[in-house]
C-alpha cells in the first residue's frame, strides 16, 4: 500500500505542476513513442511505451457572496489536458514525460489570480533520478532530485506475459505503469494490511473495507484513511481520509471503462480548503483519462 500511495502521488503532483500553463510546442514526431524512447537511453530502449492524455477539471463549492477578494484570489478553477509518455525499462525505472495539450473547446474562466514572477510549467520531465521543468519556450526553469519505485514485479509479469497477452492483462500492466491500485490475489493482499495493523470489514456484494492508519501508511500525517475495495476485481472503488478529529479532508472515487478490464476512466476528487481567512472550501477536481495507446517491446527484456 505504501509503494501505491507513494507512486500515484508523484504522477498527480505532477500532472498539477503542469496544470493552468499557456503552450505552444510543435507536435510530437511522426511516431508517437520516437519522443520519450529516443531521450530515455541511447543504449537501452524500452519494454513497454504508454501514452496517454488526462483533461484535468477543477472547481470549487462555497459560499463565495463571504469570500474576500483575497479569498478569491487563491481560487483557481481551471479545464485542461495534459499528454503522459511514459516508458519501462529494463531496469525497472520509469522515464516521464508530461506536457500542457491545447483543449479542444477550452471553458472561458473570468477569474483572476494572485500575480506571480515565477514561470510557468508546462512541461516536465522524469529520466533517472532528474525531475527537469520547462516554461512555453523550452527553457528549463529548474530540477529536482526524485525517485520513482522500480517495477521490477512488473517486469517478471510482462515476462510471463509474453507477446500473447489478453486485453486485461495489458491494461492492468499500464494501470500499474499509472500508479493505480490493482490487486490480483485480493485475500493475500488483505493478509498483508491486517498484519500491519489496519482494520479490515467485509461487506455483502463482494466489497471490503480497510481502515488504515496514516503513519503506518508512510504519511508523515495524522489522520486515517479508509478504503473501498472489490474483491472480486481486485481494484480500487474510493477512498476517504479523515484528520485526527474523524473530520473529512479529501474523498476520491474511481470510474471504470468496464468490467473485466481494470482500465480507469475518470478519477474525482473532493478536498476540503482553509482559505487565508479561516473560511473552508470543497476543492472539486475531475481527472479524465483518453486516447490510451502502448507498445510492447518484450525483445528488449533480457
Amino acid at each position: 500500500m505504501k509503494k501505491y500511495l507513494y507512486t500515484l502521488s508523484i504522477q498527480l503532483i505532477l500532472i498539477l505542476l503542469c496544470s493552468g500553463c499557456k503552450r505552444d510546442f510543435s507536435e510530437i514526431l511522426n511516431s508517437p513513442f520516437e519522443n520519450l524512447s529516443s531521450k530515455s537511453s541511447k543504449s537501452t530502449k524500452g519494454v513497454l511505451e504508454v501514452i496517454y492524455e488526462i483533461t484535468t477539471y477543477v472547481d470549487y463549492k462555497a459560499d463565495f457572496e463571504k469570500l474576500s477578494a483575497f479569498d478569491l484570489a487563491y481560487l483557481n478553477p481551471k479545464a485542461d489536458k495534459q499528454r503522459v509518455e511514459m516508458v519501462l525499462l529494463p531496469s525497472g525505472e520509469i522515464n516521464m514525460i508530461i506536457e500542457k495539450q491545447k483543449m479542444e473547446n477550452p471553458i472561458n474562466l473570468p477569474h483572476k489570480t494572485i500575480p506571480s514572477d515565477i514561470p510557468e510549467v508546462v512541461r516536465t520531465e522524469i529520466f533517472g533520478s532528474q525531475m527537469s521543468f520547462y516554461d512555453a519556450t523550452g527553457k528549463l526553469i529548474g530540477t529536482e532530485k526524485t525517485q520513482l519505485p522500480r517495477q521490477t514485479q512488473l517486469l517478471e509479469e510482462l515476462k510471463k506475459m509474453g507477446s500473447n497477452f489478453s486485453e486485461e492483462e495489458m491494461a492492468q500492466a499500464i494501470a500499474t505503469m499509472q500508479g493505480q491500485f490493482f490487486v490480483k490475489n485480493m485475500e493475500m493482499y488483505l493478509r498483508e494490511v491486517e498484519a500491519l495493523g489496519a482494520f479490515v470489514q467485509q461487506h455483502d456484494g463482494g466489497y471490503v473495507t480497510v481502515r488504515q492508519d496514516l503513519s503506518k501508511m508512510g504519511i508523515n500525517q495524522k489522520g486515517t484513511n479508509v478504503s473501498l475495495l472489490d474483491m472480486k476485481q481486485g481494484k480500487m472503488l474510493a477512498y476517504v481520509i479523515y484528520d485526527e478529529n474523524e473530520k473529512i479532508v479529501q474523498s476520491t472515487s474511481y470510474k471504470y471503462h468496464r468490467e473485466g478490464v481494470p482500465s480507469v476512466e475518470a478519477i474525482r476528487i473532493h478536498e476540503i480548503l482553509e482559505l487565508p481567512s479561516g473560511i473552508e472550501v470543497t476543492k472539486i477536481t475531475l481527472m479524465k483519462f483518453d486516447n490510451t495507446i502502448h507498445k510492447l517491446n518484450i525483445s528488449n527484456l533480457r
